[in-house]
């Protein structure tokens, strides 16, 4: 390291130009004070104790000031660190009220054990009871859920109905096949989304001027984080790709449609 390097590094610019400008403004006041055939060394005094005070105080602070690379390296950590944060699938514990079936768990891996309680993957299907759409969606989610191995996946069905005896005359009332048995069961949930908190979060992961999510919508989350979303009817091919599929395990039981 040159000299002139090394003083570049500890010097603080800034707090050297101001303290130049106010320890020569005291020497003018000395001058303008004491005449000049007057004048001796030691009211150098005054102007040099000035300098000296105004660079000790602000030469440690400005030196610390962040400079513009050092900025935009703290922006890129920081993008990093949202980026990554969005990617965590939300907790499905506290903020949904379960109707039917039990929360499943997303916080750990395919290879955690736990006597197979953990899922490899969660399905989160977003759905609302006005929707005619996502009654559509139900028989053929059903089917595809069905057609891995138990405990491989688990769906949470998530409306922000605000009221749980809607949601269960709903289920009554659509006679939807299988679902009561795969709530049983553990594969399947349904839920309601409190102060729509999950749906909130997963739009919070949208990227800046991305068009807002529809139901039905589905999110794949894997080892704890989100790894697609889309319309359900796209599950299929990504569960395999992430789980892979076991559909002669459930090819005895039926379609699982009400046709």
């Amino acid at each position: 390291m040159s000299f002139l390097t090394y003083l570049k590094a500890k010097i603080s610019l800034p707090a050297l130009a101001q303290a130049t400008v106010l320890g020569f403004l005291a020497f003018a006041l000395t001058n303008f004070l004491i005449a000049i055939e007057e004048f001796e060394v030691k009211d150098t005094i005054f102007p040099i104790a000035v300098f000296a005070y105004v660079y000790i105080k602000n030469g440690t602070g400005m030196s610390d000031l962040p400079t513009s690379e050092k900025l935009a390296k703290e922006d890129k950590i920081a993008d990093k660190e949202v980026e990554e944060e969005n990617k965590k699938a939300p907790r499905l514990g506290r903020s949904v009220e379960y109707i039917m079936g039990t929360a499943p768990r997303t916080n750990l891996s395919a290879s955690s054990g736990d006597n197979g309680a953990v899922p490899d993957a969660v399905v989160i299907f977003m759905w609302q009871t006005w929707c005619r759409h996502c009654e559509k969606s139900f028989v053929p989610l059903i089917d595809t859920i069905r057609s891995f191995g138990s405990g491989s996946v688990h769906c949470l069905c998530l409306t922000s109905a605000c009221d749980a005896k809607d949601v269960e005359k709903y289920v009554a009332d659509k006679k939807i096949q299988f679902l009561a048995g795969l709530c049983k069961s553990g594969t399947m949930s349904v839920g309601i989304d409190i102060e729509g908190r999950i749906n909130r979060e997963l739009q919070d992961q949208e990227q800046k001027g991305a068009k807002k999510k529809t139901v039905p919508h589905s999110f794949v989350v894997f080892k704890g984080e989100i790894v697609w979303d889309g319309h359900p009817t796209g599950l299929e091919s990504v569960l395999n790709y992430y789980v892979g599929g076991d559909s002669d395990s459930d090819s005895d039981s039926g379609s699982g449609s009400d046709e």
